[in-house]
């Protein structure tokens, strides 16, 4: 039985320029144009992020993303720049290990909103609700060799580069490297 857990906050941070929040499904067509104008960069590290991703996926994430939230699963954010209320990426604690209570965190970002430190600041946010409301003991940031972007966005962060994880990741069905981060409750105090 899948034990229901008490919901987590809507928005879990915000300044003058972005907002960290859940989203909902009318954020759909904004997630989508943000992927959609962003596919190359996002592409060349992410599998799912294919020429062939369309609007009814953007759906069919934030519907999951709601169900594995409301049993603990996974925890999705999204990014939201603050001038116009659109989708600029996302940000997400996913693959919970409750036995050893550690997780991945993941992010990206739309290619136009790059070097701005957005990344950073909506993965500090969602890290310590990790460990303040979740109880996790590690959060680690896997990132594929020669993502230079995630891998400075990590080390801003400051999580531990612990090293190379051999075979660590697999990108569209190929095995690949990669560097293995990590953060403990006391790198994001």
């Amino acid at each position: 039985m899948i034990e229901m857990l008490e919901p987590p906050p809507d928005s879990l941070y915000r300044d003058d320029e972005l907002e960290v929040r859940m989203l909902v499904l009318s954020d759909a067509p904004s997630l989508f144009e943000a992927v959609r104008a962003s596919r190359t960069e996002i592409g060349e590290w992410e599998s799912w992020c294919t020429p062939e991703y369309r609007l009814e996926h953007s759906f069919t994430y934030l519907l999951t993303s709601a169900t594995n939230r409301r049993v603990g699963l996974d925890y999705d954010y999204g990014l939201i720049d603050r001038a116009n209320g659109k989708v600029i990426g996302c940000v997400a604690i996913n693959q919970i290990n409750r036995v050893h209570q550690f997780a991945n965190l993941g992010y990206w970002v739309h290619s136009d909103y790059t070097g701005r430190g957005l990344a950073g600041r909506a993965a500090w946010a969602l890290a310590r609700f990790g460990f303040a409301e979740l109880g996790l003991f590690r959060l680690e940031i896997v990132v594929e060799l020669g993502n230079s972007r995630s891998r400075r966005v990590a080390e801003k962060l400051g999580a531990k580069l612990e090293g190379v994880g051999r075979w660590r990741l697999n990108y569209r069905g190929e095995p690949c490297d990669a560097w293995l981060f990590s953060l403990l409750p006391g790198d994001v105090a």
